[in-house]
């Protein structure tokens, strides 16, 4: 008979654990350290963004900022302007206002050949009128035309006179209307024709309907008025000339008023060379020329 024979229990095989089976096992005391480690790092990563911020806002409120430096070069700058701005309106509210006085600049309204000035502060006893005619006596060359421009002031400061003053200094009777439709500039001159030098003014007008009115006005006193400076000789038998009428014309087709002496010619008379510019002359040969001249120089 065989004997039963206990065998040894065999102890169940062991059992091994993978890594990733590891990692999957969690206790509640893992747990807590996890969650303490991750609140550690998020308060560090908080800490370290607060922390940069705050140097950030140091430097932005920084006066060695590059940024901040500009912003206060720029104020430095605009206090400089405005405080200076404050010191020349404070340093000049009481002074009158300093006007520039321009050097004469000879005004030729048509082509002349050469100038003549008279300077109304040495004129001394005499009167405008007459150096107007003292100028237009100096010989000049046959068909050449002399400019002559009447200034004021001191030496290096002399400045022309405008039309209206220049009017008014040889006391003509021209209305304020007319005047005030004459530009400043203006020219006296004189056209030496044969032997005989004829005076001319030309003015320049900035409204031809209130100088056509103007000069129609003033035909009363026109021949009175230019008698001095343009040297006219008037005898005894020219007397009616003050008192007589001017009458229409055509001059090189320029619509004109003369004033005609007994043998029938103009013995004054002016002309509309455009509407912004009007000649007075003595004779219709002096016209004619000025006229030529005029529209070659245009």
């Amino acid at each position: 008979m065989e004997e039963n024979k206990i065998e040894p229990a065999s102890n169940p095989p062991e059992k091994r654990y993978s890594g990733e089976e590891i990692k999957t096992l969690r206790t509640y005391a893992g747990d807590m350290a996890d969650a303490i480690r991750e609140q550690q790092g998020s308060v560090i990563k908080i800490a370290v963004a607060e922390e940069r911020r705050r140097e950030s806002e140091r430097a932005a409120f920084s006066p060695t900022s590059k940024k901040n430096l500009k912003f206060i070069a720029g104020g430095i700058i605009l206090a400089l302007l405005a405080g200076g701005i404050f010191w020349y309106i404070a340093a000049h509210k009481n002074q009158s206002p300093k006007v520039e006085t321009p050097k004469y600049a000879p005004t030729s309204l048509v082509p002349s050949d050469e100038t003549q000035i008279i300077n109304i502060d040495s004129l001394g006893g005499d009167t405008l009128a007459k150096a107007v005619v003292l100028k237009e006596k100096i010989p000049l060359a046959d068909k050449k035309i002399r400019n002559i421009v009447v200034v004021e002031g001191s030496a290096g400061a002399e400045k022309t006179i405008p039309a209206a003053r220049f009017l008014s200094l040889i006391n003509s009777s021209a209305s304020p209307s007319l005047l005030r439709s004459m530009d400043p500039d203006f020219m006296l001159g004189v056209y030496e024709n044969a032997g005989n030098p004829s005076p001319f003014a030309v003015f320049k007008i900035n409204s031809y309907e209130q100088a056509f009115i103007g000069m129609l006005a003033w035909e009363r006193k026109l021949f009175d008025d230019w008698n001095a400076p343009f040297s006219m000789s008037i005898g005894p038998d020219d007397a009616y000339l003050f008192s007589s009428h001017f009458i229409d014309t055509i001059i090189e087709n320029r619509d004109g008023r003369v004033l005609l002496d007994k043998n029938n010619k103009m013995a004054l008379g002016y002309v509309y060379m455009n509407t912004s510019t009007l000649v007075i002359a003595t004779n219709e040969e002096t016209m004619r020329a000025l006229i030529g001249l005029f529209d070659h120089g245009k």
